[in-house]
Parts: structure tokens; C-alpha cells; sequence
């Protein structure tokens, strides 16, 4: 099964139409963030930045190419993440399950805050594209 996996991130990172995608993943830039002028447009200068910061960080020890052994990082990396995602997936779970009866009822679900409200920043009963950019930013903050 680790080879497969092995193969596949392999893949993932050797192939140009997918590790331009992978450049998208969760840990990387958003949109907004490779588009450096705001203008709208990701220019190729833009991608081509984002494309050699993410070599750079693949290649963990700065010799010019990603090898082996940091592709297994990148590999371990991305495990844990999964690990730590149902970690916290279990654990809202949990919260959900007021009565502690191990199900989750559908009066209980619904006690989840109400998100549309907090995303729709002026509570025009809307959400524009200005109220994403700002969940997302706020969202960027508390990550870091």
C-alpha cells in the first residue's frame, strides 16, 4: 500500500498538469494570493513564482532536486494532516452528540452555528464575493 501511495505522490509531483494542481492544495496559496497585483489575472511571472516556491519547499534540503527521501516527507506530511482532519472531524463529532447516546440526531446537527450569518458579514441576507474574501483572510489569520 506505501508503494502505491509512493507511486501516486510520485505522480502527483512529476506530472506538469498535476503538480501545477497540487500547487492549489490546502497548504498553498490561494488565488488571491498568486495574483501579486490584484489584478484579477494570475499572470505566468505570478505561477511561475508560486511553481518555484513550491520546488523549494519540496526540496527540504535546498540541493536542487527533490528526492526520495523528501518526497517520503512530503508523503508523512500529508498523512498526518489527514490524521489530524479526522482527529477534528471526531471531535466536532463528539460536541454534536449532546446526549452522548454515540448518534447524531437531526435536532442536534442543527445546533451547529448558524455559518450563512457569519459569512454574510452585512446581513443583507446575501453572500457576496467581497464577504468570501474577507471569511477566507479572516480564516488565513487565524491559522497563522
Amino acid at each position: 500500500m506505501k508503494t502505491l501511495s509512493l507511486i501516486g505522490l510520485c505522480l502527483a509531483l512529476t506530472t506538469p498538469a498535476n503538480a501545477q494542481m497540487a500547487m492549489f492544495a490546502e497548504d498553498f496559496p490561494v488565488f488571491e494570493r498568486i495574483d501579486e497585483n490584484g489584478d484579477g489575472v494570475m499572470s505566468r511571472d505570478e505561477l511561475d513564482r508560486v511553481r518555484n516556491l513550491r520546488f523549494t519547499q519540496l526540496d527540504q534540503n535546498a540541493d536542487g532536486v527533490i528526492s526520495r527521501y523528501e518526497i517520503l516527507l512530503q508523503q508523512d506530511l500529508i498523512q498526518a494532516r489527514s490524521k489530524l482532519r479526522q482527529s477534528r472531524i471526531a471531535l466536532i463529532a463528539l460536541r454534536l452528540d449532546s446526549d452522548a447516546d454515540g448518534e447524531i440526531t437531526r435536532e442536534e446537527f442543527n445546533g451547529l452555528p448558524d455559518f450563512f450569518a457569519l459569512i454574510d458579514a452585512d446581513g443583507d441576507g446575501g453572500v457576496a464575493e467581497d464577504e468570501i474574501r474577507l471569511l477566507r483572510q479572516r480564516l488565513s489569520d487565524l491559522r497563522h
